[in-house]
């Protein structure tokens, strides 16, 4: 693919001349190679896009639905001063002056909906990455066949350019 830039020339200027053809030179097309209108196809491409982040959540779900099947941990930490008094020393149900205590719960609950649920994430996840793959391989195989359709289309022009130019030199 060619995308073709031009600078405007200032009003009043001479066109620039080739010297070896004698016709208006203009500033060079740029070339595109495949690669960029690959990776330009990429980031410009709703479907293709739309596939990616449909498998990026499933992906998030699966990850979250495992994370469901994990046990989870409560840990509590307390500490209680009492104040100390010359001569008498008050304790409101306290062990001593200074009580430190420590509590922690682990809980799991496992039970078919949590797991059926990760299984049916995780197949989810399973189709929306295949869904990105074949969105991936279709742009790939549009763009080639454009790229290289556009590339002939080129040589053709070129081809007919000198040949007409040739036509007009005899």
């Amino acid at each position: 693919m060619v995308a073709a830039q031009q600078s405007p020339a200032p009003p009043g200027a001479p066109p620039a001349r080739d010297t070896q053809q004698g016709a208006v030179a203009t500033s060079p097309a740029i070339r595109l190679t495949l690669e960029d209108a690959l990776a330009r196809a990429r980031k410009n491409s709703t479907p293709f896009q739309s596939a990616q982040t449909d498998a990026a959540i499933a992906r998030q779900d699966r990850y979250q639905a495992a994370a469901a099947l994990l046990p989870s941990v409560t840990y509590n930490n307390q500490a209680i001063f009492t104040q100390l008094r010359e001569g008498n020393v008050a304790f409101i149900a306290n062990n001593a002056a200074h009580e430190y205590v420590s509590l922690a719960n682990v809980h799991e609950s496992i039970d078919l909906v949590s797991i059926s649920a990760y299984r049916r994430a995780a197949a989810a996840s399973a189709l929306a990455k295949a869904r990105a793959e074949i969105a991936s391989r279709g742009l790939v195989v549009t763009v080639v066949q454009s790229y290289y359709a556009v590339s002939a289309a080129q040589l053709k022009l070129e081809a007919a350019k000198k040949t007409a130019m040739r036509g007009t030199v005899s």
